[in-house]
This record gives C-alpha cells, sequence and structure tokens, in this order.
C-alpha cells in the first residue's frame, strides 16, 4: 500500500515549519530580551568582558549577568575563555566573554516528500544570519 502523497506533503510541510519555527526560537531565544542584546553589543565593544563587569554596567546582581552571558554562550554568539586577572594571584581564574567575529551562517529547509528523496523538493527556504563587526 502506497502512502497518501497528499499527507505525506503536509508531514513534510509541518517538518519544514518545525525547523524554521526552531530557528526562530534559538534567534529570539538569544535576543529577545532588551537587557540581552545590550550586554551582547556591550561584550561586542569590551572583548574580554567578565560577569562583574557586565554586572556593574546594567545595574545587575553578577549572577544575573552571568545568565544572560551563559544564554549568549549556549546559542554560539559569544565564546568563553578563562583568563587570569593580570599580576596572577590566588583563585580561580576568571571567565572572560567575547563576541564571536564577523561571519555568517545560513539555515536551508526545504518542503518536500522525504521517502522520494531530493528529487521531490516542492520549495527551498535560505535563511542568512549575518554578524558584522
Amino acid at each position: 500500500m502506497q502512502p497518501d502523497p497528499d499527507s505525506q506533503v503536509a508531514l513534510a510541510s509541518s517538518d519544514a515549519d518545525a525547523q524554521f519555527a526552531a530557528a526562530v526560537t534559538a534567534v529570539t531565544s538569544a535576543f529577545g530580551d532588551p537587557t540581552r542584546r545590550e550586554i551582547y553589543l556591550f561584550v561586542r565593544s569590551n572583548p574580554g568582558a567578565t560577569a562583574t563587569e557586565v554586572a556593574s554596567r546594567f545595574s545587575l546582581h553578577p549572577n544575573v549577568a552571568r545568565h544572560h552571558l551563559e544564554r549568549l554562550a549556549a546559542g554560539g554568539y559569544v565564546e568563553i575563555t578563562m583568563e587570569r586577572a593580570d599580576g596572577g594571584g590566588a583563585g580561580r581564574p576568571s571567565k572572560r566573554f567575547r563576541a564571536i567575529g564577523a561571519g555568517s551562517g545560513k539555515l536551508s529547509l526545504k518542503y518536500w516528500r522525504q521517502w522520494e528523496g531530493d528529487a521531490s523538493i516542492v520549495k527551498r527556504f535560505v535563511v542568512t544570519v549575518q554578524a558584522r563587526e
């Protein structure tokens, strides 16, 4: 028995919609909060900023600043390095945050009948996300 092509197209469409929705959710999760957007811009202009510096700049508790920075890092917008303060000293090295450099990434989506392969692609979408210096 052959699968109903209409139901499979609807299924492929809903899969593509789900992938697109996931991509939008990821971006809004990282940048949906106005404070987080401002923190990202601050880190871009102050490479190597610490959570304490971010907390001080935005009048936040350091744990809140860390939360925002970790969300940006989880989304791939900020990288974390561990560095000791100048002059060494005792204790754990500080986490330093830097915005990921300029570049772009592409998200490709397609509506298709998966069991028929790429020959059945009905529609393609390519979304490019750019980060500029």
